[in-house]
């Protein structure tokens, strides 16, 4: 893969530290040569950043998809398919839409197959029509989305979502090699592998850990599986911290206090024991007030 090819899904202000983190790392690595990095180690660089340019990219070139079939194989009932980032950003960005977030909310909340060709036909335009990508270019470098941290939060009620029953589920259906071939599971796994094999503090209390983590305004998720080394024990997760106030988001995203609270969730008795103690209450809090008097 040519880098300058991955480089046209980028958009001004939007995500570049990620994307050059990412490039920085794969060159540190050896991973380019003359431009371009091979499609394994892009697809490993991706577990390490999830990095959107890349995953533009990637989205495109499996185009055309048959995404409704994936879903289907997998149970997947309620996970909405994978949507290239340029358009969802361009989706929200207030010199794009000139319309407050609520509205775009209002707009598209309850119409999610036209929202999706909406994005497709964002991206697309982005990346192919000149003109266009230099006018939006030009916008976001001078305002980038024109949203504040709490509007860029409010609006990734736009963005495909999944449910953490879901993940799981199609997490186990990777790790037991179900509904799909021994070899094709173990190359995804071994991609969530890779940023935690020479990790002294992963392999002490794991020999075997995989993960996925995601960081987006006001968002922290992730998905990971762990076989524990003083039991044999091996557990599938996802996680999700969602709407968080946006000062408490900056602190937990960049001191990595969710990766390591899932990560310690696997092993650790006493903080399953009071995350379920937690589960718990907060569903008959819920019920309580569910419960409203005649």
């Amino acid at each position: 893969i040519a880098l300058d090819e991955i480089n046209a899904f980028l958009l001004p202000e939007v995500n570049n530290s990620i994307h050059n983190d990412a490039i920085t790392y794969a060159d540190q690595n050896g991973w380019i040569d003359n431009g371009k990095i091979s499609i394994s180690d892009a697809l490993t660089l991706l577990s390490y950043f999830n990095d959107p340019a890349l995953a533009d990219y990637l989205w495109w070139n499996l185009q055309p998809y048959d995404w409704e079939s994936f879903k289907q194989k997998f149970d997947l009932d309620v996970t909405e398919m994978p949507l290239p980032y340029s358009g969802l950003y361009l989706s929200i960005s207030e010199t794009i839409t000139d319309e407050s977030i609520d509205s775009l909310i209002d707009q598209w909340g309850n119409r999610r197959g036209e929202y999706r060709s909406h994005v497709i036909e964002l991206s697309d335009q982005f990346v192919n029509d000149e003109s266009l990508s230099r006018d939006w270019s030009e916008e976001l470098e001078n305002n980038r989305l024109g949203r504040s941290f709490m509007e860029e939060r409010d609006a990734l009620e736009l963005f495909p979502k999944t449910t953490a029953s879901e993940a799981v589920s199609f997490l186990r259906n990777l790790r037991n090699s179900d509904m799909i071939s021994e070899d094709s599971a173990e190359m995804v796994l071994n991609w969530m592998r890779a940023p935690y094999q020479d990790r002294s503090e992963i392999t002490r209390d794991f020999t075997d850990y995989g993960a996925l983590f995601d960081n987006r305004m006001g968002l922290l998720n992730g998905f990971d599986f762990g076989t524990l080394v003083y039991t044999g024990e091996t557990k599938v997760q996802a996680i999700f911290f969602d709407r968080l106030p946006i000062g408490f988001w900056f602190h937990m995203s960049g001191t990595h206090m969710h990766q390591d609270f899932q990560q310690r969730l696997v092993y650790d008795p006493a903080l399953i024991d009071l995350m379920e103690k937690v589960s718990l209450r907060t569903s008959q809090d819920e019920f309580n007030n569910d419960v409203q008097p005649n």
